[in-house]
């Protein structure tokens, strides 16, 4: 059975591919890129226009696969390997999942801040080994009682490397078909296509 978090790896490593090719643009100083704002993107709810209103326009922007997912990543400084924020929407333009990668600012936050900062989330550690063929990938995540947000662990340092939340306990990933194609958006049509 294939570890649900097997998409999002293929993703991270798409992107670090992907997004060090492209030269995009830095967020706008009047619209900060911060984890308290990342917060207000509610999964399910928020809309692409609502994070363009709220960010402006993505670093870069990926399409995955043909059934119309996009992920929009914000950088902080480019070119960069993983956004800062990194936002997946549905052809519906209905954001399906949010994450933020602390890692990428040298923020430093534990598992025991982040539980008291969701204290109904009932975080618990999930282990999960994935073959990906020509290396193994052991993670270390917790995740929460229903299965929407899950913290990313660094196995080395113990610390919180990012926050996934998402709008169903089944990534919208998982329905790809694999291998799926990703292909970059061009940065004007980025900025033609709102």
């Amino acid at each position: 059975m294939t570890s649900r978090y097997y998409p999002a790896t293929v993703l991270a490593l798409a992107f670090l591919v992907l997004v060090q090719s492209c030269a995009g643009t830095s967020p706008r100083a009047d619209r900060p890129l911060t984890f308290e704002r990342s917060e207000t993107l509610k999964a399910g709810l928020t809309t692409r226009e609502q994070v363009l209103n709220q960010f402006g326009d993505p670093t870069t922007r990926v399409r995955l696969g043909d059934q119309g997912l996009e992920s929009w990543l914000y950088c902080s400084q480019v070119p960069c390997q993983i956004g800062d924020l990194t936002v997946l929407s549905d052809t519906k333009g209905t954001v399906r999942s949010v994450t933020w990668n602390f890692s990428q600012r040298n923020e430093k936050k534990t598992v025991g801040e982040l539980k008291l900062r969701y204290p109904a989330a009932g975080f618990e550690p999930k282990k999960s080994v994935t073959n990906h063929g020509c290396y193994i990938d052991r993670s270390e995540s917790y995740v929460s009682q229903d299965g929407l947000v899950r913290l990313g662990i660094n196995s080395k340092t113990g610390l919180v490397e990012s926050i996934t939340r998402d709008d169903s306990p089944v990534s919208v990933l998982s329905s790809l078909s694999t291998p799926f194609r990703i292909s970059v958006i061009p940065q004007r049509e980025t900025a033609s296509s709102r």
